[in-house]
């Protein structure tokens, strides 16, 4: 989970309309390798880059021209003893473990055991969608694999359910309840879910464990001889420690049974014979693992809208294609644990990489923009010929996007108002997410030195979408966004108002003087008796309203911004404290509103009665928003 920065902009201020601008980080595009013609040079890069950013130990292979070309052992597998990073060094991989698991899908397929358009409920009719399924359009096999399934990723407690005693088939409802948030193929979002269903698949056809299936099938013939899905005893000398981003505190081990999502371990060698086979169209060594056409299909989508319109972005079978550089590289990443890993491989140049570490750090990713750099280091900066977009096209597509595909249903309520995602037009070039992008038609777009369409704009049902490799985004109409935006402002100023004048009524109310309008014909000394005993407790209570409402998303956001799962996972004082307070609030915005109703015009002033207004309006808002998201009673475990 990455840090929570918006929390500012959901609770204090208007909403940010993003335009385009300098350029962010991105964490594929390839490093400039002007520097990196050589593998010493390369070699030293690297091992620069683990020590200047305190990896602990690492583990780097390279790959050219098909053949392991240079390996890097860096650093310590174990602080506490001094045991240092070797080639037999064991790392968790965590979800490239689905690439295996695509990779032993595509097996039964080409026996003709098993189909990707198999409907689920054929092949495990105890498994069930919460809601139930649409029978005109079942949830299928190449669903799961793709994350166009629509499921939710699972909750942080299914984190940290262990056990290596606990089987696929048990864990199977332990990871529920599975919902489906939009009908199969309509939108994309990275689940953890669904691979764990393929997985209990392949149980299925091949009548033995899923770990059995996978070593006779996939790591067995790929030479991978030290892969183990479960902690195995025989590892102790030579799995690595994994550790916290302080690159000292160690982080634990979890057994978890959701092995063909993320329970994979390997040496970084091994690891390496998994793109050397795909880069090798599906042979390696001389064995054929896979038919070629396997190895096409895994890395083209097949089911998601774009797939359905002829442009292959987004997730393929256990591979994503990522065009951000001078030629398309494929593969994974995965983290579990502490341990972080990614591999990735060209197929037209023969050249790919693996890098596996025992921390918690984007560093793995960083080396890997080095490699990469490195090995396209003699190709051409990629100049697509642009095709003319139309007026009509650039005002329809121009404006602000929000997706509508977030990995996690608990964040859609955050997103919707913080993410603002600005697309412009300079001529027939769109500038978005600070990059300029080429029309190569039909509503395709090629970032400015991509090497393929990496934006597709698709138009049905009045809405006007943008689908990209990590998801789907909807055009935000004016009236929603100054909706949106007007909300989040007026529940600022209200916010803000109220805490500014709190001392001020606090003053007030001790001298008797508090301002109100309390008529008839009660002397002065009464009303301002009546006005210190109740005008005080009138103006508090839609403040208290107001910011107990807005109390809720901060704390939820609060806990999510430890990114610690062990913490989020399990029933804590923090969360069961936000919990009564998501409940606590209607109830407080309930009695304020009865507060407001019976002795507001009597008790205060128009500045004081407009505010106290607002301030309960503003409550309704926030309150109803919340509810709509599913944030009143929230279980952050649960959630």
């Amino acid at each position: 989970m990455r840090p929570w920065l918006l929390t500012a902009l959901l609770l204090l201020a208007g909403g940010a309309v993003a335009a385009p601008g300098p350029a962010p980080t991105s964490a594929s595009a390839p490093a400039p390798a002007a520097d990196l013609d050589t593998l010493p040079a390369l070699e030293s890069a690297v091992r620069e880059r683990l020590r200047s950013a305190g990896v602990p130990g690492a583990a780097v292979v390279i790959i050219e021209r098909g053949q392991v070309v240079l390996a890097v052992d860096h650093g310590l597998a174990d602080v506490a003893s001094g045991r240092p990073v070797t080639p037999d060094t064991v790392f968790r991989a965590g979800s490239i473990s689905k690439t295996l698991t695509a990779v032993a899908t595509m097996r039964l397929v080409e026996q003709g055991r098993l189909a990707l358009d198999t409907p689920i409920a054929e092949r495990l009719p105890e498994w069930r969608l919460a809601g139930g399924a649409d029978p005109d359009r079942p949830l299928r096999l190449v669903h799961l694999l793709e994350h166009t399934a629509g499921l939710d990723d699972i909750r942080y407690r299914h984190y940290l359910i262990e056990g290596a005693e606990i089987t696929l088939a048990q864990a199977l409802p332990l990871f529920g309840p599975y919902r489906a948030r939009w009908a199969p193929g309509e939108g994309t979002a990275y689940s953890n879910a669904g691979p764990v269903v393929a997985g209990r698949v392949i149980e299925a056809v091949e009548g033995v464990a899923f770990e059995q299936a996978l070593e006779r099938g996939v790591t067995g013939p790929l030479g991978m001889p030290g892969a183990r899905w479960r902690r195995d005893p025989a590892q102790a000398g030579v799995l690595a420690t994994s550790y916290r981003p302080d690159g000292r505190t160690p982080e634990r081990f979890v057994e978890t049974p959701a092995r063909p999502s993320g329970s994979v371990s390997l040496t970084a060698r091994e690891l390496a014979r998994l793109p050397l086979m795909l880069s090798g169209r599906g042979a390696l060594d001389g064995v054929a693992l896979l038919a070629p056409a396997s190895v096409e299909r895994m890395e083209r989508p097949g089911s998601s809208v774009a797939a359905r319109q002829g442009v292959p972005i987004g997730w393929g079978l256990g591979l994503r294609a990522d065009a951000d550089g001078r030629t398309v590289f494929f593969g994974h990443e995965g983290s579990i644990d502490g341990f972080v890993a990614q591999f990735a491989y060209a197929p037209d140049i023969g050249g790919g990489f693996v890098v596996m570490a025992n921390v918690t750090s984007d560093v793995a990713l960083e080396v890997g923009r080095l490699v990469r750099g490195y090995l396209e280091r003699g190709l051409q900066v990629p100049r697509p010929a642009p095709v003319p977009l139309d007026a009509a096209q650039r005002q329809r597509w121009t404006g602000q996007y929000q997706t509508f595909t977030p990995r996690q249903e608990l964040l859609r309520a955050v997103i919707g108002l913080t993410q603002w995602d600005g697309v412009v037009f300079d001529g027939d070039v769109l500038r978005y997410e600070g990059a300029r992008w080429t029309h190569v038609g039909q509503g395709r777009f090629q970032k400015l030195g991509a090497a393929a369409p990496g934006l597709l704009f698709v138009e049905r049902d009045g809405t006007v979408e943008m689908h990209a490799a990590h998801g789907a985004k909807r055009r935000v109409g004016g009236i929603e966004m100054a909706a949106k935006i007007g909300g989040i402002a007026l529940t600022a100023l209200a916010l803000l108002a109220g805490v500014l004048a709190l001392p001020f009524w606090l003053v007030a109310a001790a001298r008797g003087r508090l301002a109100a309008a309390a008529g008839g014909r009660r002397t002065a000394e009464a009303r301002g008796r009546l006005t210190a005993r109740g005008g005080l407790a009138v103006r508090l209570w839609p403040l208290a309203a107001l910011a107990a409402a807005v109390a809720v998303p901060a704390g939820v956001l609060a806990l999510l911004g430890t990114g610690d799962i062990e913490f989020l996972g399990r029933p804590s004082a923090a969360g069961w404290a936000v919990f009564a307070l998501s409940w606590a609030a209607p109830a407080l915005a309930a009695a304020a509103a009865w507060t407001f109703a019976r002795r507001g015009g009597r008790r205060m002033g128009t500045a004081g009665f407009l505010l106290a207004g607002l301030q309960l309006a503003c409550a309704a808002l926030v309150l109803g928003w919340l509810a709509a998201h599913g944030w009143i009673g929230i279980r952050i475990w649960d959630a």
